[in-house]
């Protein structure tokens, strides 16, 4: 991660029922490299209790160690206008109904004060590839659209995309031999395997496949299981990340993500 960052929102518009876009600007983006769409950074919460962040704090390494930090991926960055676009999803997807990004998202008003970390790397699916297979819930969806625009024009495959309602479904630029997929679960929080089961249930084509999947925990270690264990999906040609975890805090996705690496060691990628 790169260093922090002092920014304002200074837009917040809604981009479907269940997302929101912010767009925060300010002159510390001066320096902010271009190309990083599909990266991420870190925003900085006050730990529970605290008071709002004030800048000068952010030199002192105890206090920068108590922040909650919470990823958004990197939507667009327009360099012209110094301008960073991240995207919200507003429903609540773990047991920290007021966590700190949670109440940020449905709370933020213009003008705020926001404070980042980053950017961190850019996670593009491998372009090497005869077809490829994206998948994800609404948590992946602003990193699934840049994945699909930066395919090469005449890619072929699929990508499953998880929403919460019919309104969550918007235009996205892809490879016209690509083929997209919507899924609609209003309730991501209640386990069950709808966006699995989508993805088993589509024709497999034939040649060398790179794979691109985010999600929730376990949807997305049982998809891992499937391309790696079921299909053969080599480990340079398969990403997959777990954004958030039902029923759990970030800090506890966290968790979860070091014990199954530890448990499954055969099956990371």
């Amino acid at each position: 991660m790169k260093k922090t960052l002092s920014l304002s929102l200074v837009s917040k518009q809604v981009f479907s029922e269940n997302l929101d876009l912010f767009i925060l600007a300010g002159d510390d983006l001066n320096d902010f490299p271009e190309n990083q769409e599909s990266g991420y950074v870190k925003l900085l919460f006050p730990a529970v209790g605290e008071d709002a962040i004030k800048p000068e704090q952010m030199q002192e390494k105890t206090y920068f160690s108590s922040l909650r930090k919470r990823t958004f991926t990197i939507f667009k960055f327009d360099a012209e206008k110094k301008q960073l676009h991240l995207l919200g999803v507003k429903h609540s997807f773990n047991s920290e109904d007021q966590g700190p990004a949670n109440y940020w998202i449905e709370n933020a008003q213009i003008g705020d004060a926001v404070f980042i970390a980053g950017p961190g790397d850019k996670k593009i699916i491998h372009q090497d590839a005869q077809w490829f297979f994206l998948a994800g819930d609404m948590t992946a969806l602003p990193a699934l659209i840049i994945n699909l625009q930066q395919l090469p024009k005449n890619a072929q495959g699929y990508c499953v995309i998880e929403a919460m309602s019919e309104a969550d479904i918007v235009a996205i630029e892809k490879p016209e031999n690509l083929e997209l997929v919507w899924v609609i679960n209003p309730e991501p929080k209640t386990p069950n395997s709808l966006l699995v089961d989508k993805v088993k249930s589509l024709n497999w084509m034939d040649g060398d496949v790179a794979v691109w999947l985010a999600g929730e925990f376990e949807m997305m270690r049982n998809l891992r299981r499937y391309f790696k264990k079921e299909k053969g999906v080599g480990r340079g040609k398969i990403y997959a990340s777990s954004y958030w975890k039902i029923n759990e805090s970030d800090e506890g996705n966290k968790k979860a993500k070091k014990v199954d690496a530890v448990e499954n060691p055969d099956e990371q990628v």
